[in-house]
């Protein structure tokens, strides 16, 4: 089998496009090209894996991402495209019109959701340009073998409207790669005390972060434990949030309190976590999380056997409670610092719960068990069943 990537706004080195789906089907004897936005980190190609990059695009300019995305995709021989972000699914559908072939949807996240909360300024358009980027959504399904999603919730939206559907859960491997970036990485990290380390990693940190909230309870915490810090890893791109975060710490003077890492590569994580003593996966309780399944973050922080203060959501909350991994809060300062405190007071609690994680990742919550065998489904699925609807 031959597959197409397509991703008119993922670099082709994402963890979930390359290390962990193509990296599957390499293993199996499949080919792979990735078409990608332009990467710091180039991949090396192989006989089985081709590398295709294109310029980035804006964010206002996905026109131009799909044009580009026909362009290039149409000179690929492939049997199954494979579109990563709704954008690419435009294109993946003008493709499917043009070749016949195979068409999986990617859905990483609740798009229509994410694209209309992302846009500043437009409060009152949001709900409405949500509803239009879901009919579009819709649309575009009628011409897709089979959808894949992150979790349960997005799955059974689209088996709702028709469409076959897989989870094919952001799982984290057994075996996750380490570079050497990662090294000179490590020289940064704060030289603290055993069980001082808070981290949060994430690929984007945005509004739905509560920041502040962090910073005040790692505050309350300092003043029984002097060298604990909260270290973010990871982009703090939301302009506004970005701002009023850096101001508030200036101004409360707790900056000693927070180190900002800012990106690394997504290979350095596992090194990174090694370092640390308590993952944080905490957002504020919007609908969205509300019923969002498992965070990535989440899963790496069980990978790496560190206890989890998370967001009291039902279904993490339910994952926490009967694995044992952590202690799910309401995301306020009080809260958070009472389980910092909990957990800093408890080391040997706090280890148990790592240990439990840890476990239940080389179980049950890892890549190879829990969304490998679904991925190949969605193939054969798209394979097996493959809709000759056209315009």
């Amino acid at each position: 089998m031959k597959v197409c990537m397509l991703a008119g706004s993922h670099n082709p080195s994402h963890s979930r496009i390359f290390a962990k789906e193509t990296v599957s089907l390499l293993q199996q004897g499949h080919e792979v090209t990735i078409v990608g936005v332009r990467d710091s980190q180039p991949l090396i190609a192989n006989r089985s894996l081709t590398i295709i990059e294109i310029p980035e695009t804006t964010r206002a300019d996905k026109i131009r991402a799909v044009q580009t995305l026909i362009q290039v995709g149409h000179n690929v021989h492939c049997d199954v495209y494979h579109c990563h972000e709704l954008h690419s699914l435009v294109a993946g559908v003008f493709l499917k019109q043009k070749t016949g072939r195979a068409l999986v949807y990617d859905a990483h996240e609740d798009y229509a959701y994410t694209y209309s909360q992302n846009l500043l300024g437009l409060s009152r358009t949001r709900p409405i340009l949500e509803r239009m980027l879901y009919l579009l959504e819709r649309f575009l399904c009628k011409y897709v073998d089979c959808v894949i999603t992150v979790d349960d919730v997005i799955r059974d939206r689209f088996r709702r409207w028709g469409v076959p559907a897989e989870t094919v859960a952001n799982f984290p491997r057994l075996s996750s790669p380490r570079f050497s970036t990662g090294e000179a990485i490590l020289d940064l990290w704060p030289a603290v005390e055993k069980n001082r380390v808070f981290v949060y990693t994430g690929m984007g940190i945005d509004w739905r972060v509560p920041l502040i909230e962090m910073a005040l309870a790692i505050r309350r915490v300092k003043k029984r434990y002097p060298s604990a810090v909260i270290v973010f890893v990871g982009k703090l791109w939301h302009e506004p949030s970005r701002i009023r975060f850096l101001d508030f710490l200036a101004r409360e003077d707790i900056g000693d309190s927070i180190i900002m890492l800012g990106p690394v590569p997504h290979q350095s994580i596992p090194k990174l976590l090694a370092r640390a003593n308590v993952g944080l996966c905490l957002n504020y309780l919007t609908p969205y999380v509300r019923r969002a399944q498992y965070p990535v973050k989440l899963m790496e922080y069980m990978a790496a056997g560190l206890p989890v203060i998370a967001t009291d959501t039902p279904l993490i909350s339910k994952l926490i409670r009967t694995v044992g991994c952590g202690i799910p809060v309401q995301p306020t300062p009080d809260e958070i610092a009472h389980a910092m405190h909990t957990l800093l007071e408890s080391p040997q609690q706090a280890i148990k719960m790592g240990q439990a994680g840890r476990k239940a990742f080389l179980e049950q919550y890892n890549w190879e068990i829990g969304s490998e065998p679904a991925l190949m489904r969605a193939y054969e699925l798209a394979l097996k069943s493959r809709r000759r609807q056209s315009f």
